[in-house]
Protein backbone atom coordinates (compact mmCIF):
# COMPACT_ATOMS: atom_id res chain seq x y z
CA UNK A 1 0.00 0.00 0.00
CA UNK A 2 1.37 3.15 -0.74
CA UNK A 3 0.67 6.79 1.46
CA UNK A 4 0.41 10.03 -0.25
CA UNK A 5 3.30 12.08 -0.30
CA UNK A 6 3.92 14.48 2.19
CA UNK A 7 1.49 17.29 2.26
CA UNK A 8 1.00 21.03 4.05
CA UNK A 9 -1.55 22.04 6.24
CA UNK A 10 -3.45 25.16 5.51
CA UNK A 11 -2.87 26.11 9.18
CA UNK A 12 0.28 25.17 10.45
CA UNK A 13 -0.15 23.94 13.98
CA UNK A 14 2.94 25.37 15.81
CA UNK A 15 3.73 22.14 17.55
CA UNK A 16 4.62 18.37 16.23
CA UNK A 17 0.69 16.61 16.19
CA UNK A 18 0.52 12.90 15.94
CA UNK A 19 -3.02 12.15 14.12
CA UNK A 20 -4.16 8.71 14.87
CA UNK A 21 -7.15 5.99 14.84
CA UNK A 22 -9.09 7.22 18.07
CA UNK A 23 -11.56 4.42 18.24
CA UNK A 24 -8.32 1.57 17.97
CA UNK A 25 -7.12 0.70 21.57
CA UNK A 26 -3.53 -0.29 19.77
CA UNK A 27 -3.67 3.13 17.72
CA UNK A 28 -3.83 4.98 21.35
CA UNK A 29 -1.57 2.75 22.91
CA UNK A 30 1.25 3.25 20.00
CA UNK A 31 0.85 6.72 19.94
CA UNK A 32 1.01 7.21 23.70
CA UNK A 33 4.59 5.32 23.41
CA UNK A 34 5.77 7.73 20.91
CA UNK A 35 4.89 10.48 22.60
CA UNK A 36 6.35 9.52 25.78
CA UNK A 37 9.63 8.68 23.43
CA UNK A 38 9.42 12.12 22.26
CA UNK A 39 9.78 13.20 25.61
CA UNK A 40 6.41 15.48 25.88
CA UNK A 41 7.00 17.81 22.81
CA UNK A 42 4.32 16.14 20.79
CA UNK A 43 0.84 16.84 20.75
CA UNK A 44 -1.69 13.95 19.74
CA UNK A 45 -5.39 14.34 17.93
CA UNK A 46 -7.73 11.56 16.90
CA UNK A 47 -8.73 11.72 13.43
CA UNK A 48 -11.99 13.08 14.80
CA UNK A 49 -10.49 15.93 16.78
CA UNK A 50 -8.37 16.87 13.50
CA UNK A 51 -11.42 17.32 11.56
CA UNK A 52 -12.71 19.77 13.97
CA UNK A 53 -10.04 21.28 14.12
CA UNK A 54 -9.57 21.93 10.19
CA UNK A 55 -6.59 23.08 8.75
CA UNK A 56 -4.88 19.92 8.27
CA UNK A 57 -4.68 17.46 6.53
CA UNK A 58 -7.52 19.30 4.30
CA UNK A 59 -5.08 17.82 0.98
CA UNK A 60 -6.54 14.53 1.68
CA UNK A 61 -9.68 12.48 1.33
CA UNK A 62 -11.41 10.87 4.61
CA UNK A 63 -10.62 7.59 3.61
CA UNK A 64 -6.64 8.65 3.06
CA UNK A 65 -6.96 10.31 6.44
CA UNK A 66 -8.54 7.26 8.34
CA UNK A 67 -6.20 4.75 6.36
CA UNK A 68 -2.92 5.61 8.44
CA UNK A 69 -1.46 7.73 11.34
CA UNK A 70 -0.20 11.06 10.48
CA UNK A 71 3.05 13.26 11.86
CA UNK A 72 2.53 17.07 11.19
CA UNK A 73 5.22 19.45 12.20
CA UNK A 74 5.37 22.68 13.74
CA UNK A 75 5.16 24.67 10.29
CA UNK A 76 2.96 22.39 8.76
CA UNK A 77 4.52 19.83 6.60
CA UNK A 78 2.24 16.05 7.03
CA UNK A 79 3.72 12.98 6.97
CA UNK A 80 1.53 9.93 6.48
CA UNK A 81 1.64 5.95 7.09
CA UNK A 82 5.34 4.68 8.34
CA UNK A 83 7.11 7.84 7.64
CA UNK A 84 4.30 9.77 10.18
CA UNK A 85 5.92 7.39 12.77
CA UNK A 86 9.36 7.66 11.81
CA UNK A 87 9.32 11.48 11.82
CA UNK A 88 7.25 11.51 15.01
CA UNK A 89 10.16 9.26 16.69
CA UNK A 90 12.95 11.71 15.19
CA UNK A 91 11.84 13.87 18.42
CA UNK A 92 12.97 11.47 21.14
CA UNK A 93 16.37 9.80 22.18
CA UNK A 94 17.37 7.27 19.27
CA UNK A 95 15.91 10.13 16.69
CA UNK A 96 18.80 9.60 14.30
CA UNK A 97 18.39 5.86 14.09
CA UNK A 98 14.95 6.37 13.79
CA UNK A 99 15.82 8.62 10.45
CA UNK A 100 17.27 5.27 9.23
CA UNK A 101 14.31 3.99 8.11
CA UNK A 102 13.12 7.08 5.90
CA UNK A 103 15.96 5.50 3.90
CA UNK A 104 15.74 3.23 1.06
CA UNK A 105 15.86 0.19 1.22
CA UNK A 106 14.51 0.35 4.97
CA UNK A 107 11.43 2.86 4.01
CA UNK A 108 10.63 0.26 1.85
CA UNK A 109 10.19 -2.65 4.40
CA UNK A 110 9.30 0.18 6.95
CA UNK A 111 6.01 0.96 4.59
CA UNK A 112 5.51 -3.02 3.92
CA UNK A 113 5.32 -3.36 7.92
CA UNK A 114 3.50 -0.10 8.24
CA UNK A 115 0.57 -1.19 5.89
CA UNK A 116 0.05 -4.74 7.57
CA UNK A 117 0.06 -3.62 11.15
CA UNK A 118 -2.39 -0.81 9.34
CA UNK A 119 -4.69 -3.10 8.06
CA UNK A 120 -4.73 -5.43 11.18
CA UNK A 121 -4.61 -2.60 13.89
CA UNK A 122 -8.27 -3.77 14.27
CA UNK A 123 -7.50 -6.90 15.88
CA UNK A 124 -4.13 -6.04 17.46
CA UNK A 125 -6.14 -4.20 20.37
CA UNK A 126 -5.14 -6.73 22.57
CA UNK A 127 -1.63 -5.85 22.69
CA UNK A 128 -2.98 -2.06 24.25
CA UNK A 129 -3.68 -3.52 27.44
CA UNK A 130 -6.15 -1.76 28.44
CA UNK A 131 -5.42 2.01 28.98
CA UNK A 132 -1.68 2.92 27.67
CA UNK A 133 -2.02 6.64 28.39
CA UNK A 134 -3.68 9.56 29.77
CA UNK A 135 -4.22 11.62 26.95
CA UNK A 136 -4.14 14.55 28.79
CA UNK A 137 -0.14 14.68 28.76
CA UNK A 138 -0.24 15.64 25.35
CA UNK A 139 -2.34 18.49 25.65
CA UNK A 140 -0.82 22.04 27.13
CA UNK A 141 -2.16 22.87 30.43
CA UNK A 142 -5.36 20.12 29.88
CA UNK A 143 -7.21 22.67 28.08
CA UNK A 144 -7.84 20.29 24.82
CA UNK A 145 -6.51 19.65 21.44
CA UNK A 146 -3.96 22.97 19.80
CA UNK A 147 -6.65 25.09 18.30
CA UNK A 148 -9.37 23.74 20.48
CA UNK A 149 -11.74 26.36 21.55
Amino acid sequence: MRYPPPTRSARPPGQPLLVYDGECGFCLATACWVQRRAGGSLALLTFEEAARRGGVLDALHEDEVRRSAHFITAEGVEYHGGAAVTRALRLGRGGRAAALLDVPPLSVARDALYAVVARQRGRLGWLAGGAACSREAGRRDGAGPPGDG
